[in-house]
């Protein structure tokens, strides 16, 4: 999604669950809209924000030992939600242009990650 010039990037971080080994191949992951919570922060001037957003569809294809990713995240940009009417009217209006664009599309195209403990860790998506 370009608009005005800008175009938004959506980095999504996930806990790592694979099993072990689970970098030796393709892994697929398919998250479901009704088990799925999307959720984000905004820096302002004065203050930041933080908001939810619906998730339409997303299944992400991610290799660990290569570094390669694909897919698709789609969210729902209509539904951004920070709790307060005003600020989510200029949210919609002047940021996402929710009007114009009622879809926020992420297609990841590497990953990373790091491991915390024996069953935990962190993996970035960028695209």
């Amino acid at each position: 999604m370009t608009s005005a010039g800008r175009t938004p990037t959506i980095a999504l971080v996930a806990l790592a669950c694979c099993a072990a080994g689970a970098g030796a191949a393709e892994q697929r992951l398919v998250l479901d809209p009704a088990a799925t919570r999307v959720s984000f922060h905004l820096d302002a001037t004065l203050h930041a924000a933080e908001g939810t957003l619906a998730l339409v569809r997303g299944e992400i294809r991610f290799d660990l030992s290569t570094g390669s990713a694909g897919g698709e995240v789609v969210l729902d940009a209509t539904s951004a939600d920070t709790g307060n009417d005003k600020r989510d009217e200029k949210l919609h209006r002047e940021v996402l242009e929710s009007d114009a664009y009622p879809e926020i599309v992420f297609r990841p195209r590497a990953v990373s990650a790091a491991q915390r403990g024996p069953d935990s860790g962190t993996v970035t998506l960028t695209g």
